[in-house]
């Protein structure tokens, strides 16, 4: 199995007629590999007529071997990148466990305009004038009955179906569209692109599997290569730093790798496949991970481009040892934010990771990446509330934190008594702005009154985006923790004004001023920075995020790309 999981990388499941042979061009120029395709049964391949009956004959069976069926698969497509249209589309169940890595790409189009090009090219009526000329142009190409039973059984394999009228138009169009609703239902949504006629190349190109190899050592300038990789295919770029700073789970799936790989008699198949599935959504692998399995990766992505950054071998070593003593004094979280959500909180996130090239925690990490998270931040709601035990908030805080170098929004405002207690060393920035223009985008964004109608329209649109309503839950517990008022009525605008007000005044009489900063819309990078006690970036405009451009960009990909977690894979500068 090993060989076949590094022949095919995409398969388009689209019945013809919906753009096969466009994708099969398009494949061909990205991977710059043949695509099969059921022309290459017509002009190239025709002992393949045979072989792909052979394979129906064995799915129709009452107890088909799966065996001769992925076998006769990989034989047919090797040598081959990607394939598409029949007769492969109907197998895609069985192509997804041949090819556990690859990505599918359903091409469709309006059912009715799709029977229209059906009848007016492969598949016209028998009573119909047009049939004399398919007839005519598969005698001058030589397709005998053989072809053309291998044809018609693709199409009801992958119909699913016993018997088919092909002449019937109500019975075609039902087929089409059960069809495609099966194969949504069948392949995971992160193996899967839509791709209708007009879409272009940006989808496809960004649903494609890992293009580049970074085989270059740490300290060779690897951080700065994934952000170029990531800026130019808009889509991310794996290094150490996700494993440092969202997926801490990939260290030990990391380490198996490194485990099998030292074995004397290591499975090859077994780092294949679990080197696939954690850079499953990645365009590019650079840093220490990459430069280790590099032949390994050359194997499973044959289309992949290696990228080798190097530097002077002197410089090199003398980085490696400036950051090994940097690592054994690195401080913990170094800034809270303790601004209210609609303060400019997301733009103090991103000058915070500007200044220390470290990540900061803010609630799009809650609905982007680590969704598990809203749990515990509920958890901690619920301890605070109660038995308020400073042991287990301290810890929790700290599990939840690990690696980053701040914390703003909602949760960091509703606990800052907490975290400066937990980080004695970490200073304060409370983001401010006119109370009546944070209440007017607190509506629009946040939390529009219970009996405005953009507010249904609000919670449908969170839950097509995959955000749950616990966090909803959890942001108004933040809320009310943040306030110290548990019977906080959010409809009653002066109430909201009244806490605002509170809020900012507590924390002005509370945090000694040498540890807080209060930061305004427009204040910049100055201020700031001499707070910090650090340079003020060269040449870098102060961030202004998640204003109402940021958002509607936001909304429309998320529209594009079904869920905030996918435009956060796909676009991991937008958020």
């Amino acid at each position: 199995m090993s060989e076949s999981s590094t022949t095919i990388n995409v398969i388009g499941v689209g019945l013809p007629r919906t753009g096969t042979s466009s994708l099969k061009t398009a494949l061909e120029i990205l991977l710059s590999q043949p695509c099969y395709h059921i022309i290459e049964t017509m002009t190239k391949n025709q002992y393949d007529v045979d072989r792909w009956q052979k394979l129906f004959n064995e799915a129709r069976k009452t107890n088909p071997n799966e065996m001769v069926i992925h076998r006769g698969l990989n034989e047919i497509l090797n040598g081959y990148a990607s394939v598409t249209d029949i007769p492969a589309c109907g197998f895609y169940r069985e192509l997804m466990t041949v090819y556990p890595y690859s990505k599918f790409v359903l091409t469709i189009r309006d059912k009715n305009d799709w029977l229209s090009s059906l009848r007016q090219t492969i598949l016209p009526k028998t009573s119909h004038s047009h049939t004399l000329v398919v007839e005519k142009v598969k005698h001058i190409l030589g397709l005998d009955a053989r072809f053309v039973k291998m044809a018609f059984d693709s199409l009801t394999f992958a119909f699913r179906k016993g018997e088919i009228d092909f002449d019937d138009d109500a019975v075609l169009l039902e087929c089409f569209d059960e069809y495609n609703e099966l194969v949504v239902e069948s392949i995971p949504s992160s193996r899967l692109l839509i791709h209708k006629l007009g879409d272009g190349w940006e989808p496809l190109y960004n649903s494609t599997s890992l293009l580049f190899i970074g085989a270059d050592l740490p300290r060779t300038g690897t951080t700065s290569m994934e952000e170029a990789l990531e800026i130019s295919h808009s889509q991310p770029c794996d290094h150490v730093t996700e494993i440092v700073t969202k997926k801490h789970c990939d260290v030990s799936k990391w380490q198996t790798q490194f485990d099998e790989a030292f074995n004397t008699t290591f499975d090859e198949t077994m780092i294949h496949r679990g080197l696939g599935e954690m850079l499953d959504g990645y365009v590019a692998l650079s840093g220490v991970s990459a430069c280790a399995f590099y032949r390994e990766l050359m194997i499973i992505y044959l289309n992949a481009k290696v990228i080798l950054t190097v530097c002077d071998k002197n410089a090199w070593f003398s980085s490696g040892r400036r950051v090994e003593i940097m690592s054994e004094t690195l401080t913990s979280l170094l800034v809270i934010g303790a601004g209210l959500p609609r303060t400019g909180t997301t733009s103090m996130k991103k000058a915070l990771e500007i200044i220390y090239n470290q990540p900061c925690y803010h609630g799009y990490e809650l609905v982007t990446r680590k969704q598990c998270d809203i749990a515990k931040w509920q958890m901690l709601v619920d301890e605070v509330r109660t038995t308020r035990s400073e042991g287990k908030i301290h810890k929790c805080l700290s599990e939840i934190l690990d690696c980053y170098v701040g914390v703003t929004d909602a949760q960091s405002c509703a606990f800052y008594r907490e975290l400066m207690s937990t980080y004695p060393d970490s200073k304060v920035v409370l983001t401010v702005r006119d109370k009546n223009d944070w209440l007017a985008s607190f509506r629009q964004v946040v939390m529009p009154k219970s009996d405005d109608p953009r507010k249904i329209h609000m919670d449908e649109g969170k839950r097509r985006a995959g955000i749950p309503i616990e966090l909803d839950i959890l942001l108004t517990d933040s809320l009310k923790l943040a306030f110290q008022k548990e019977d906080i009525d959010f409809d009653d605008d002066a109430m909201l004004l009244e806490c605002y007000e509170k809020y900012i005044k507590a924390l002005q009489e509370n945090i000694p001023s040498e540890r807080l900063l209060v930061h305004r819309f427009g204040d910049g990078w100055e201020p700031l920075c001499r707070f910090l006690n650090v340079d003020v970036p060269a040449n870098i405009s102060y961030p202004e995020a998640n204003n109402q451009s940021d958002l509607q960009r936001l909304r429309e990909l998320i529209k594009k790309c079904g869920s905030i977690k996918e435009v956060a894979r796909m676009h991991p500068r937008i958020i």
